[in-house]
């Protein structure tokens, strides 16, 4: 899997769950940390994106793959596509 393709399916998701909460959507950046940055978004909502992740690429996305610290800084965008690169392209013999 490609980071951008991952990059776009993460910011969509978040915009999708922003939206349909009627929250207001800013502009999400790598720098943007979900939690904080973003008005009301909670871990619950952190569920939500994981499942419309699932949705979008096939394949089950847990939570920690995002959220890897419950107790220090929250992760920003940059970290969490990282992250699900990775996980996405674990024994894929996709193109990265």
């Amino acid at each position: 899997m490609i980071t951008e393709q991952v990059r776009n399916g993460l910011i969509h998701a978040l915009m999708t769950v922003q939206t349909s909460s009627g929250r207001p959507m800013t502009a999400v950046t790598d720098r943007t940390c979900p939690v904080g940055d973003l008005a009301g978004f909670d871990s619950v909502n952190c569920v939500e994106v994981c499942a419309l992740l699932s949705e979008q690429f096939g394949r089950d996305i847990e939570l920690k793959v995002l959220v890897t610290n419950l107790y220090g800084p929250a992760a920003t965008v940059g970290e969490m596509v990282v992250r699900l690169t990775n996980y996405l392209n674990e024994g894929s013999s996709d193109e990265r």
